[in-house]
Parts: C-alpha cells; structure tokens; sequence
C-alpha cells in the first residue's frame, strides 16, 4: 500500500508520461524506474495506471526513454502476475522488443538489459510466446554474438519460449545448426546463466517427443550433453570407447584429456536438467535407441559413481533402467548402473 504522499507524486508522474513534453517525459521516467525498485513504489505506480502509458512509451524513438519504461514494466511485471499477462497482451510489444534485441540493432548495454529483463518476464506468459517463437533464431543469434550481461538474460526468454513447437522448429532448422552452436557455445561457458539457458532450452525441447526425430538426427548433440556429465576422473576404459560411435568417442576423449576445469557441469540444478534431456528422451522409442545408439550407459555409469546430488543420481538410475529393459537387458534391482 502506496503512502498518500508517494501516490500524489507518482499521479504527478504519470500525468508528464501522458502529455508530458520530451524532456520532462524522459525525467518522469527516470523518477518512476526509481520507484518501481521498491514495493510502495510498485503499489502506487499500479494504482496511478502508469502501466498503459509505460506500454506506449516502450515504442517511442529515444532508446534511454524506451530503456527506461521498461525497466518499470520489467519490475512491475515481476511484482504482479496479473501486470505481466496483460503487458504480455498490448499488441505488438513483444515483437517491439524482439526486434530491439535482434543482432545488428544499436542499444547501449543498459538498454539491452532493461529490455532483456522485460522480455525474460513477459516470456513467462503464453500470449508472448507466439511472438518470441517467431523471434527464436535471431534472439538465439543474438545470445551467441554478445558478451554482455544484459544479452544472458535472454538465455531466459528462450527457455520459456522453447516450450512451444513454434521454437522448437525454428531451433531444428538446417539440421539443427542453430540448436548446435547453443549447445556447443553455451554448455561450457564460464556464465552459469547461460550454461543453465542452454540445458533449458535443450530440456524442453526434449520434453516435446514431436521435436524427437530432428534431434535424434543430430549426431553431435548426445555427446556435447554426456561431455558435461562426464566426471573428469572418469574411469573409461578401452572397450567403453570402442563401443562409441566416433562423435561421442571424440567428444568423451578430449573431455578426459582436457585439463580445464569444470569438464563435468559444476551446478547441480544444471546437471538435473541435462539429465533430464537424456530422461526425456526415454519416453519415445526413437529416443531409447538413440540413447542406445550413443552408448551413453558408461557416461551414466561413470557419473553415478561420483554424483551427489540424489536428484540427479535417482533420474540417471531411472535413465539406465528405461534404455536397458527396452533392450531386454536386466538393470540391477535397484536400477543403479552397475559400476565397474
């Protein structure tokens, strides 16, 4: 609840964001970015009806007045479930940002980060994720091309927007190219948000079993996610090599050789989800042969035999169960692997 002095000030505010001219609109924004950092701040810019006049100036031409109204939205949208379904709805806003965001398009790092940070909130809302699809590669090139901390953050919006086959598609374009240069840029990078953007995009893409077949017919994606799982002291011997087919033998190899640190994902909530790629795919038979294909069972092993974290152990021993009884294999009653 907004003091009635606060209130009488952000009502002032939102009277310059309506008719305000150009200079006095840019101090109001400011004003209100400000606010929207506090609760009372959030209560009195909800109930002054600030959010319409925000929506509008998120299309106007200076790029710090369009940075920040959406701040403020972003902020408001994080405090209110309600706020962020109906921003996500004003037509073309979502589009409007998509664009900002795309590669080639001139913002200052503050800028990309408001406007990141809106869209991550409004990617949580199904009106939005129509929009965002259609957005998906060049946001994804986006990612890949930028350094900074504000483009990271759509490593979120593509998590949310993966989710729809719409994405899905787009991402499994062209033999899966896009997908490729994600996972493989992304997986090992030193930024734990865009390792965990990169296992959720690839997570709920898995989860879609129509989106199985393209990513089956990637060769090169089992063995970038098993390189992550893979223990650094990993026990593999000759014959567990000799099994591989020769991307995941290559990619298993230079993980051991590797003196980096990190070759196995340091994050336990990252290792969940890139086992849960692998768990999702048992749900198809196309998946559970393609897991089979791979030979990822002595990854599994090995990982299993050093993994802490119970949540990742219990999905990679329901994993080991699922590709070895659809093979008429026997797992061990517990469904462990059977560690050598």
């Amino acid at each position: 609840m907004a003091s009635a002095g606060v209130l009488q000030h952000v009502r002032e505010l939102v009277e310059f964001l309506a008719s305000g001219g150009q200079t006095q609109c840019a101090l109001a924004l400011e004003h209100t970015a400000a606010l929207s950092g506090s609760e009372e701040g959030v209560a009195a810019l909800l109930e002054a009806g600030a959010v319409e006049h925000l929506q509008t100036l998120c299309f106007v031409r200076a790029p710090a007045a369009r940075a920040n109204a959406a701040a403020t939205l972003a902020n408001l949208c994080a405090a209110s479930a309600p706020t962020c379904q109906r921003v996500a709805e004003a037509d073309g806003l979502v589009a409007r940002l998509c664009d900002d965001l795309a590669p080639g398009a001139t913002l200052r790092d503050v800028d990309v980060t408001a406007e990141a940070a809106l869209l991550a909130n409004l990617s949580t809302q199904p009106a939005a994720l129509s929009a965002i699809a259609a957005h998906a590669e060049a946001l994804t090139a986006r990612l890949l091309e930028s350094t900074d901390e504000g483009t990271a953050r759509l490593a979120h919006v593509l998590v949310n927007a993966a989710q729809s086959a719409q994405c899905g598609t787009r991402l499994l374009r062209n033999d899966g190219e896009l997908l490729l240069k994600l996972v493989g840029s992304q997986l090992a990078h030193e930024d734990g948000v865009r390792r965990q953007g990169a296992a959720g995009v690839l997570r709920n893409l898995c989860l879609g079993e129509y989106n199985h077949a393209p990513l089956c017919r990637l060769p090169a994606l089992l063995p970038a996610v098993c390189a992550r799982l893979l223990p650094r002291n990993a026990e593999l011997d000759s014959e567990d090599l000799a099994s591989m087919a020769e991307p995941m033998r290559a990619e298993l190899a230079a993980a051991l050789e590797s003196a980096l640190p990190g070759t196995l994902e340091p994050e336990p909530s990252i290792r969940l989800m890139l086992t849960e790629c692998l768990l999702a795919l048992t749900a198809t038979r196309l998946g559970r042969t393609a897991l089979r294909t791979a030979h990822v069972y002595p990854v599994l092993r090995e990982s299993h035999k050093r993994e802490e974290d119970e949540a990742v152990k219990a999905q990679n021993e329901e994993i080991v169960s699922l590709i070895l009884a659809d093979e008429g294999g026997v797992a061990s009653a517990s469904g462990a692997p059977n560690e050598k």
